[in-house]
């Protein structure tokens, strides 16, 4: 063998890709600061939560998705030392819904800061303190609003420009990015690409779906900074019911309309890297994503790019005395739900993860200053 091939099979990679590997294994991020969430991954069965990861939440309008994405942000901009415990990193928002409420979020995170009062009354912590907390945390927000799939994908491909010419990005770690939601251009754009059908093919220039350019652009993204990515989707069909109006013992399952694009990994995949998985992948997610495999007329094919999901969170509600008037929409399969004060609405949700067969099943109470989390 010559020096060249063995060159050849060391394999190269960034000065931003070797940090980012320091990082994963030296400085972990920590929990979620939801503390169900934070045992389930806590499991010997799972994993905690790591740079790189994928979590998908999905569940229908006005189910809750955008306020676990609020918590989740407080935890990553929020100072790492006692008594917060967040990340202290920057965090980015994709708003392409239209939905991310500053004024909501900022209530919320102002509510957390106070809620830390017990410091507050030792003395540890003045007025001034928490003021300056709220202020350096909210400085670590960036938010983006594209109004298109190529703007998406455009966006995410220049986040590493536009991180770098930010002087208050260089001195903090991109930890956490959000896409909210990550359906809003699917299928405006499917449907522009699915029009070349009417064109002559002699006349067809080949075409790649914007949506698989965003795909490309966040599998970029995971290997050059390696955040956390969020990613919010929509609830269109039902895959699984109840089997009977009284039984709520299984969550519902939503069908997956972005497959292949988001997806777990299946036992070939893990094939495919060399590797096997401690425990075999649920036979839901396997059975769910054959589900999904059928073909599409499409003018153009291509190889079509996959993100694997690390977790994913359904969400589901129900109408109650309390959430009649609510803008959640209604499913007339969920459980009994507890009785809520003004203002308040409770949100089932299941975390689910590759490779794992239990369901983690819990509760999300959202209050008019507050998101507080049971099983």
């Amino acid at each position: 063998m010559s020096a060249e091939d063995l060159l050849d099979e060391i394999r190269a990679e960034s000065l931003q890709q070797f940090l980012n590997d320091l990082r994963h294994d030296a400085f972990p991020l920590g929990g979620t600061h939801i503390p169900p969430l934070d045992e389930y991954m806590a499991c010997p069965s799972s994993k905690p939560l790591s740079r790189g990861d994928i979590i998908e939440i999905q569940g229908p309008s006005g189910s809750g998705k955008t306020h676990i994405v609020y918590q989740l942000l407080q935890t990553c901009i929020l100072p790492p030392h006692s008594p917060f415990g967040g990340w202290g990193k920057t965090a980015v928002i994709f708003d392409t819904d239209g939905t991310f409420n500053m004024p909501r979020f900022q209530t919320l995170l102002e509510a957390n800061i106070l809620s830390r009062t017990t410091a507050l009354r030792q003395g540890t912590l003045s007025p001034r303190t928490l003021k300056r907390v709220f202020r350096d945390a909210l400085s670590r927000v960036h938010i983006s609003r594209p109004t298109s799939g190529i703007q998406l994908a455009a966006s995410i491909l220049h986040l590493e420009q536009y991180l770098t010419a930010d002087s208050r990005c260089k001195k903090s770690e991109t930890a956490l990015v959000v896409i909210d939601s990550i359906s809003t251009f699917y299928w405006a754009d499917r449907f522009t690409i699915e029009q070349y059908r009417y064109v002559r093919k002699e006349e067809r220039v080949d075409v790649h779906s914007p949506f698989q350019h965003v795909i490309t652009a966040m599998q970029r993204l995971k290997a050059t900074f390696s955040p956390v990515i969020v990613l919010t989707n929509w609830a269109l069909h039902i895959s699984r019911h109840p089997s009977s109006e009284d039984d709520y013992s299984d969550p519902p399952l939503y069908r997956q309309h972005l497959h292949p694009y988001l997806r777990f990994k299946t036992p070939e995949d893990f094939l495919d890297e060399e590797t096997q998985p401690s425990n075999p992948v649920p036979t839901f997610i396997t059975d769910i994503s054959q589900e999904h495999t059928e073909e599409h007329t499409s003018p153009v094919t291509h190889e079509r790019p996959s993100l694997f999901v690390d977790y994913h969170i359904t969400l589901w509600s129900a109408p109650d005395a309390t959430n009649a008037h609510s803008p959640m929409e209604p499913l007339e399969y969920v459980g009994v739900q507890r009785q809520l004060g003004a203002g308040g609405r409770t949100i089932h949700a299941a975390v689910r993860t590759s490779g794992r067969r239990e369901s983690l099943e819990l509760r999300m109470y959202i209050g008019e200053h507050d998101i507080s989390w049971a099983i």
